[in-house]
């Protein structure tokens, strides 16, 4: 890592037990300002529970989270509001409101605040995601690649620092994975720190400057796609026979070990 990377987001030795079942194990990482860090491995490694943890919507039963400097469960509520924009699977919206006032939802952090930034905040969100035409729709008329697109403008108002997005590629077409993917390298490459949930190893390969791959609730490999996808991390996390092209950047699979 460079000496110049800003640390935004750190977890130090992170456990989680629920009902006598382990679902994470001394868990480690940190992201970086600037960089779109995937998070990989099979079903019930426990991905998605490490984003909880990272986003404060649950509490590890050890381990310690740091908002740069400060511990996550010492910063106020509305300091990791404003800080860290959780995007949780398919999130859904129950009343019919239109894409602007969902995307508004994302100012509620920023209450008390300039009424004409929080619009000018949503209007930039609107535009960033190609989704303005759509403003007036009603949400749930929406396709599932369009309410994606909708969700991730929402956490764009809130103009956090670091994004946690789990599985935002779950049931969208591959043009819609792909754009999805593009916006959010795109804002890692304005400086947020992003980390994302992906099943696809290929969207993650050609995407994302570091993955974590995490197997039976810990971290089998924390790297770059070259260092993270050989064939031997591969097979010990996912039982199967594939190997990595660092020059197409995609992994072919052979079959079952």
């Amino acid at each position: 890592m460079n000496s110049q990377t800003s640390v935004l987001l750190s977890a130090s030795e992170l456990s989680l037990h629920a009902a006598g079942t382990v679902l994470l194990d001394k868990v480690s990482v940190q992201i970086n300002a600037g960089e779109l860090l995937a998070v990989i491995g099979p079903n019930g490694a426990g991905k998605s529970s490490l984003l909880k943890l990272l986003a404060g919507v649950s509490t590890p039963t050890t381990g310690l989270i740091k908002l740069g400097a400060m511990s996550l469960a010492d910063c106020s509520v509305t300091h990791k509001a404003r800080s860290v924009a959780y995007l949780e699977q398919r999130p859904h919206v129950y009343w019919p409101l239109t894409v602007r006032q969902v995307v508004s939802l994302g100012r509620l952090p920023h209450a008390g605040t300039s009424l004409e930034n929080s619009a000018l905040a949503v209007q930039r969100a609107l535009v960033f995601t190609g989704i303005a035409a759509l403003q007036e729709r009603l949400f749930n008329t929406l396709s599932e690649g369009e309410k994606m697109l909708v969700n991730i403008s929402r956490v764009l108002a809130t103009e956090p620092r670091i994004i946690l997005a789990d599985e935002p590629t779950a049931a969208l077409d591959p043009y819609h994975q792909l754009l999805v993917l593009e916006l959010l390298r795109t804002l890692a490459g304005k400086g947020q720190g992003i980390m994302v949930v992906l099943h696809d190893l290929n969207l993650a390969a050609r995407f994302c400057d570091r993955l974590l791959l995490l197997a039976g609730g810990r971290v089998l490999c924390d790297g770059t796609p070259e260092a993270v996808l050989s064939s031997g991390h591969i097979a010990q996390a996912y039982h199967i026979d594939a190997v990595y092209d660092s020059i197409t950047k995609t992994v072919q699979t052979k079959g079952r070990l």
